[in-house]
């Protein structure tokens, strides 16, 4: 293998099995929730052709060991307790050194409000093409998604109708910038726009400051404003040109570097509408699997 050209020696072959269960029981008469799901996801990545060109592919799958039909929305599924299987990743990659990694086609996406929410069996992954790095203290993302593959399901849907725009077919631009100026400190900046959906600014700096040798301290503060753009077709306020905004503080004491983390935090919501996170995890310090605390209104 040693003899091999980069773009062969070095290929990363993953297979990654995966099994969940998951029995929900709702309140007040609600439906109730119960499957069993075997899956995972078998990987591949090359290597790099004259350290510039690279490329790589994913294929994603779940199957239903034990999934009453009455019981459906777990999200380990498609709807109807249906497994599941589809290329999630499938990309061209191309890098210059750690400043520049340009990728196209299918592809993971980690940022604020557009992410993996990797929290069942499969992830979100996205459609479109993106260009990150690294220059100093500076960490950059940029791109255009064009649609999203849902966690649990195995067709491409244009960002747009993920949002609730149904029928129409259009994306979203999206740039972030993290700066590290000093030791501890990390600042970032992002903002998403979605085309005739809505418009998202993000902002946070945390700062984590050492005590002694065993406990550390980290303060942070987040701010998130969002509001309707273009033609407007997210639709789910009281009235249709609606802005919000959330604002959050956290204090965390860590103990020996996550051993143990001793959390509090504080959010409010706007009133124009609650806090829309239609394509990945919200950045929501008090996020939690089951509740999300970014209703219109909601202080927590």
């Amino acid at each position: 293998m040693k003899d091999l050209p980069p773009f062969l020696r070095d290929t990363d072959l993953k297979l990654h099995f995966r099994s969940y269960y998951f029995d929900r029981q709702n309140p007040e008469g609600g439906v109730n929730n119960e499957a069993w799901t075997f899956g995972g996801w078998a990987g591949y990545k090359s290597g790099w052709l004259f350290d510039v060109f690279g490329i790589g592919a994913t294929f994603f799958g779940s199957a239903p060991l034990y999934a009453p039909d009455d019981k459906d929305g777990t999200l380990l599924l498609k709807p109807g307790q249906k497994g599941y299987s589809v290329f999630g990743e499938a990309y061209a990659a191309l890098r210059y050194h750690d400043c520049v990694l340009v990728k196209g086609y299918r592809q993971l996406v980690n940022q604020a409000y557009i992410n993996a929410i990797d929290n069942r069996m499969t992830p979100n992954t996205f459609e479109g093409i993106t260009a990150g790095g690294k220059v100093d203290v500076v960490q950059y993302f940029a791109g255009y998604l064009s649609k999203i593959k849902p966690r649990n399901q195995d067709k491409f849907v244009f960002m747009s109708q993920q949002a609730g725009a149904v029928g129409s077919d259009d994306g979203v631009i999206l740039g972030s910038v993290r700066l590290t100026p000093l030791a501890g400190l990390q600042i970032d900046v992002a903002e998403q726009y979605g085309i005739n959906t809505f418009n998202t600014v993000y902002l946070e700096g945390a700062y984590l400051l050492p005590l002694d040798a065993n406990w550390k301290l980290r303060l942070g503060a987040q701010f998130t404003d969002q509001r309707a753009v273009g033609d407007k077709l997210v639709a789910n306020a009281a009235k249709t040109n609606w802005s919000t905004q959330q604002e959050g503080v956290r204090v965390q004491a860590l103990f020996r570097d996550l051993a143990l983390t001793l959390t509090s935090a504080f959010s409010i919501t706007g009133s124009g509408n609650s806090i829309q996170f239609p394509w990945g995890y919200t950045p929501n310090y008090l996020l939690m699997m089951d509740r999300d605390f970014n209703r219109a209104n909601e202080k927590a």
